[in-house]
């Protein structure tokens, strides 16, 4: 694997606003959505980094970066990267990944865009195993240029079986002087 490479290109049912910035358009890499075109090949070979940080990738959702893909076929026939678009929310699951410096159960993700700007992370974890996999990535979002972002977790166990982490957008108000 060479960095992060985003394959799919597509086209969303609604406006996504993320950073103050509109969006149509998502681009679905190995392990990471962003709004970008044109970062392929950026980021590092082992997995996330901090966030935030203003070398490419940028513009991103991180459900799990790591240093990791789809597990072996044989044993985990439908492991991959799928997606499903809705008129209120799109869903990329990546399946059965696991970690390249593991040999335990893989694990399931996603992320959820919901058309009123949320974004919702969803794991579900091995049963046979322990978890293996999340201490070897960043879980989080960054904006467009890489001075901002909110980082859940960077090398840690944070995500416990069949959890959820939701982040909702920010609302600036002006209250005028009384």
């Amino acid at each position: 694997m060479n960095c992060v490479q985003f394959k799919e290109r597509i086209k969303i049912p609604f406006s996504f606003y993320f950073y103050g910035k509109e969006y149509d358009t998502l681009y679905i890499g190995n392990v990471l959505v962003t709004f970008n075109p044109d970062q392929n090949g950026s980021g590092t070979n082992w997995g996330g980094r901090p966030i935030p940080d203003k070398s490419l990738p940028n513009n991103y959702i991180a459900p799990l970066w790591l240093f990791g893909e789809p597990d072996y076929k044989e044993l985990y026939p439908y492991s991959g990267i799928y997606y499903q678009l809705y008129e209120d929310r799109v869903i990329v699951e990546y399946r059965d990944y696991n970690s390249n410096f593991s040999m335990g159960d893989p694990i399931s993700f996603e992320v959820i865009l919901y058309k009123n700007g949320n974004i919702k992370y969803q794991c579900i974890m091995p049963t046979a195993t322990s978890n293996t996999v999340t201490q070897f990535g960043t879980i989080g979002i960054e904006n467009e240029d890489g001075t901002d972002g909110v980082m859940i977790s960077q090398y840690q166990k944070v995500v416990n079986t069949d959890m959820a982490i939701t982040l909702y957008p920010a609302h600036m108000y002006t209250i005028p002087p009384s």
